[in-house]
């Protein structure tokens, strides 16, 4: 067998690490005053009275703790910590060992062996690969990260509805293996609960849309006074009005007073929305006009292009095609658009008016689906206010798109290695031809 360099090298590593996983307690490296951080538990108090919600307060109070300990292999031993250690004081502990490590491998010239691994270096890349990629930080025992995370968990107890928490905690040293476990106790006192829900809005034509909202409210009598359900309701009402015609309404105009005198442990709820600056009510809008620019870049604001306007109408919408060069079939562009104009159909010899309202999700969807066509590198959607005095305010809907190159040659230059070794090049070339039959399709060989 040949013995190189290399491979003498790799051996030495093993001998290395062998000798010191021979005696691998991680506490020899810690200072006098140190201690691992080995885990958090949790006892709460009074846990029979908590809804099915809160029956794992425990593990997510225990989540919150802002020291996590070292991760274990198989969950036996910190091999990371472990490996940690060795990139960092380990070596220079164990090189002191020379003369055991000569005893241990009498065949081995060990001397040679660090010089060529530069180990003694503390930036040498066999230990910034220990400490950086191999290794994983020692995580410590910290009494201000301790108390840090009782203040969190009384700030999680207080939004969950116990409004008067009391965390309190005990640390158990661990002096042989010095190891940190810390137990933290929750007194969560009195759970507070919601009482009457009630939706104080004045406009009385939003006020009906807001309590026929279908989305089920968590805001309930007898469901606990979370901060998250409060949250969640903000959010429940404002994208329920975006998406039907408020165009200009955003969260913070919903907000929330409480009652405390209807009992001792229940607070009655109002729902509220104020008005927007300089404006007695909130506007619904919507959709006047739908713009569409195939060619953004070369057509929009440009004063000196000749534009034409290609009128297109389909069973959901008309739509207005401006370019000085319309490059695509227009059902194909329409296709791809879930924004509908307010339109008058007859229906049965009736004249009907159709109202469309704006709506933040088809205008989201309608930028989706020009994203994945692969054929247009920005679509932007604008949305311009025209004047009204009325209840009611239109928006003309202004899309435009900024096509890719239509045409598309890509070059890639690999290299493979086969199973008997043999190296090998290969060039992969693809060509891609974009709206080759103005159908926003895709041709590639």
């Amino acid at each position: 067998m040949r013995f190189t360099q290399h491979s003498a090298q790799i051996y030495g590593t093993l001998c290395i690490c062998a000798f010191i996983f021979s005696s691998c307690s991680n506490a020899k490296y810690l200072s006098k005053d140190e201690y691992y951080y080995k885990g958090t538990t949790v006892e709460i108090t009074d846990t029979l009275d908590l809804p099915p919600t809160l029956q794992n307060l425990s593990t997510d109070l225990r989540r919150l703790s802002k020291i996590e300990p070292n991760k274990k292999l198989f969950g036996i031993y910190p091999l990371k910590l472990w490996l940690y250690n060795i990139g960092d004081t380990g070596i220079d502990m164990y090189v002191r060992n020379r003369a055991e490590l000569d005893k241990k491998f009498l065949f081995f010239d060990f001397e040679k062996v660090i010089n060529n691994l530069n180990v003694l270096e503390p930036q040498s890349k066999f230990r910034r690969w220990l400490k950086e990629k191999a290794g994983e930080p020692q995580s410590l025992m910290d009494t201000i990260l301790v108390e840090e995370t009782k203040i969190r968990m009384e700030n999680y107890l207080y939004n969950r509805g116990f409004f008067y928490p009391e965390v309190t905690y005990t640390v158990e040293y661990q002096e042989k293996k010095r190891m940190a476990i810390v137990t933290y106790l929750a007194e969560v006192n009195t759970l507070y609960r919601m009482g009457k829900i009630t939706y104080e809005i004045e406009e009385p034509r939003l006020k009906k849309i807001v309590t026929e909202i279908p989305d089920t409210s968590y805001l309930q009598p007898g469901n606990p006074f979370d901060v998250d359900y409060i949250k969640y309701e903000r959010n429940r009402i404002t994208i329920y009005l975006l998406n039907n015609g408020y165009y200009n309404f955003e969260k913070d105009f919903v907000y929330f007073e409480v009652d405390s005198s209807s009992g001792k442990d229940s607070l009655d709820v109002y729902v509220k929305i104020s008005n927007p600056k300089g404006d007695s009510l909130h506007h619904r809008y919507r959709i006047n006009n739908i713009y569409v620019y195939p060619d953004a870049q070369r057509d929009f604001d440009k004063s000196s292009v000749d534009l034409d306007t290609t009128h297109y109408r389909d069973d959901k919408s008309d739509y207005y095609f401006i370019s000085s060069h319309l490059e695509y079939k227009p059902g194909a562009l329409a296709s791809n658009i879930f924004i509908n104009d307010s339109s008058v159909i007859i229906r049965n010899d009736s004249i009907i008016y159709q109202p469309r309202y704006y709506s933040i999700s088809n205008t989201r969807q309608t930028v989706g689906a020009f994203s994945n066509l692969g054929i247009f590198k920005f679509v932007t959607i604008e949305h311009q206010e025209l004047d009204s005095g009325a209840y009611f305010r239109y928006l003309d809907v202004i899309i435009q798109l900024e096509p890719l190159p239509r045409k598309q040659l890509t070059t890639e230059f690999n290299t493979s290695l086969t199973t008997d070794n043999l190296l090998g090049n290969f060039v992969n070339v693809s060509y891609a031809q974009k709206n080759l039959l103005r159908r926003l399709d895709q041709v590639r060989f």
